[in-house]
């Protein structure tokens, strides 16, 4: 059976026209439980934060895998400041 992490990513416009903060909470798929992570314009730390909930999962389940997502659709915009950040997602 395959096993999900869930990320609903989502971001705000800076109000003074700056970078996008984003933030986004995660979960397992089905699961009514999710952790939440603030908003956040360090990219980097957001992906560090879903990294090491991923991780605590992937003890029990070591093939789950994340699902990146902005609603029900892939998460297009987040991948791209990821990758024009030169970060790696989990």
């Amino acid at each position: 059976m395959d096993r999900f992490y869930d990320v609903d990513v989502y971001y705000q416009e800076d109000d003074k026209g700056g970078d996008p903060w984003w933030g986004g909470e995660g979960g397992l798929a089905g699961d009514s439980t999710a952790v939440a992570f603030e908003s956040t314009q360090d990219l980097q730390l957001f992906v560090d934060e879903v990294r090491d909930e991923v991780a605590r999962f992937r003890r029990r389940w070591p093939k789950i895998q994340v699902r990146w997502k902005a609603g029900s659709l892939p998460a297009t915009d987040f991948f791209a400041a990821a990758r024009k950040a030169e970060i790696s997602l989990p």
